[in-house]
């Protein structure tokens, strides 16, 4: 027998080892054997459960020591001599029958599937006996059966799709959720880069301004000299010669001293951070400021690059002085990492 027949008779209402015992007791030569060994042997089962029930109900347990004897026994020490017992076969219990709608139902599983499926709960004994299905009935019955069945795949299959669906869709917004994210956070990223990107404009501006300020006031200050040493040639202070040997002496001691005793002034620009300021002497070298910066700003020697503004020039040459690289007596410097 395949396994579709034991789970039709199952759904039927038959209980697992009862349909196991029929598919023994018919060698499994089918669903019809089956299901007239389950009718004959759920008829001889509820005849003989039901009729120790009844006689077990009609002579009650009254307390004394007769309860411990045999039901065969008991009943017939209650029966009074002059009248026979009451064990015709129309008294016999044939059936189940529920009292809220009537129908007779052959089995207590039966009674108890019953029960399940409306909620009714009130049963009783029936002497009717249910006379077994037809061949009719049971191919009408096993029809409906592979109906049900064939209907319930197809809500399983229903819920299925259903629940597929509402994944794909729950995936779907998951996805949206983080492209939205993504380009959210790609959107703040541009932004910030782009206010970076000004502020280093500024910065710049600044400090070209700053720069060309300088230059012009180092400018006026030669001019400034230039004159004081046309009047002294003019007044004739020492003579012409002294006048020139002086202007001379001066112009020969200029480099000198800015490249080897002046001062100069260091600002060094950081992107997002505060810039840095110190003065050193134009006779230091590009690699004491390198080494000031890498200790104020716990940077390598070689994670950093230093740029003038304006024009743009890479300091890459650590053995040049500031005064060499034109940095005394101040300068604007820019770090780049």
């Amino acid at each position: 027998m395949a396994a579709s027949d034991k789970d039709t008779l199952i759904q039927m209402g038959f209980t697992a080892d009862r349909v196991e015992k029929a598919i023994k007791e018919t060698k499994g030569s089918g669903l019809q054997p089956a299901l007239d060994c389950l009718g004959t042997y759920s008829q001889v089962k509820i005849t003989s459960y039901y009729s120790l029930t009844l006689r077990l109900c009609s002579h009650p347990d009254d307390g004394s020591e007769e309860k411990d004897q045999p039901v065969e026994q008991t009943t017939a020490e209650a029966t009074p001599k002059d009248e026979k017992p009451e064990t015709t076969e129309t008294e016999i219990a044939q059936s189940l029958k529920c009292d809220e709608c009537g129908k007779s139902l052959r089995t207590e599983q039966g009674a108890q599937n019953h029960a399940i499926k409306t909620g009714h709960s009130k049963f009783s004994q029936s002497t009717e006996e249910i006379k077994p299905l037809t061949e009719e009935e049971k191919q009408a019955k096993l029809k409906e059966l592979q109906e049900k069945a064939e209907l319930r795949r197809k809500m399983r299959e229903e819920e299925e799709k259903k629940r597929e669906k509402e994944e794909e869709i729950m995936r779907r917004t998951k996805g949206k959720d983080l492209a939205r994210a993504r380009e959210e956070y790609e959107r703040s990223e541009a932004m910030r880069l782009a206010k970076l990107q000004r502020q280093q404009r500024q910065e710049d501006n600044i400090a070209k301004q700053q720069i060309l300020k300088q230059l012009e006031l180092d400018k006026l200050e030669r001019q400034r000299k230039r004159e004081e040493e046309k009047k002294a040639v003019a007044s004739g202070a020492g003579g012409v010669a002294a006048g020139l040997g002086s202007i001379l002496n001066k112009q020969a001691a200029k480099p000198s001293s800015a490249g080897s005793s002046g001062k100069a002034q260091i600002q060094v620009r950081i992107a997002g951070k505060s810039p840095l300021n110190n003065t050193f002497e134009s006779s230091n070298k590009i690699s004491d400021v390198r080494n000031w910066i890498a200790e104020k700003t716990q940077l390598l020697y070689g994670e950093f690059d230093l740029y003038t503004p304006f024009p743009r020039q890479k300091l890459d040459d650590d053995s040049k002085t500031l005064g060499e690289l034109g940095l005394a007596p101040r300068a604007a410097l820019v770090l780049e990492k």
